[in-house]
């Protein structure tokens, strides 16, 4: 660790899939945390032998920073699922960006979308055409 973001030394890694439906950290934050204290043991090891850590790669490495207006608006010509990643990243912002998002129009009104399905779920779901085919809006929120 040290005195920078995402800057350190690696001590282990790992990577945590993502699902379909996942959405927020309470549903990946416990599928990430089980597979933190499965590497536990291997960083303990490393301390204990006095292992520094991997060197962070520094060649084409940008903080991405919070989302921008470029990303906000929903283009339903978009594919669904590029659509449907564009609301789960922002379900993943916890609200620290400047910017709101995703924004996309419904029957002439202004929503933020919260959460969307590249399947029917069945029940109020409200299907949408996207420029490939359906996405079924789970949640929205009105913003005017």
């Amino acid at each position: 660790m040290d005195s920078e973001l995402d800057t350190g030394a690696i001590l282990a890694q790992a990577t945590v899939p993502m699902l379909d439906d996942d959405y927020g950290i309470e549903v990946v934050g416990p599928r990430m945390g089980a597979v933190a204290l499965s590497l536990l043991p291997q960083v303990f090891a490393r301390i204990a032998a006095g292992d520094p850590g991997d060197p962070q790669p520094t060649d084409g490495v940008t903080w991405a920073g919070h989302f921008g207006e470029d990303y906000a608006t929903v283009d339903w010509s978009q594919p669904a699922r590029r659509i449907h990643d564009q609301v789960r990243a922002w379900a993943f912002t916890f609200a620290l960006s400047p910017v709101v998002g995703p924004i996309a129009e419904l029957d002439g009104k202004r929503v933020r979308l919260v959460r969307t399905s590249l399947t029917d779920p069945g029940g109020d779901a409200r299907r949408i055409e996207a420029g490939d085919g359906p996405l079924w809006i789970l949640g929205a929120e009105p913003l005017d």
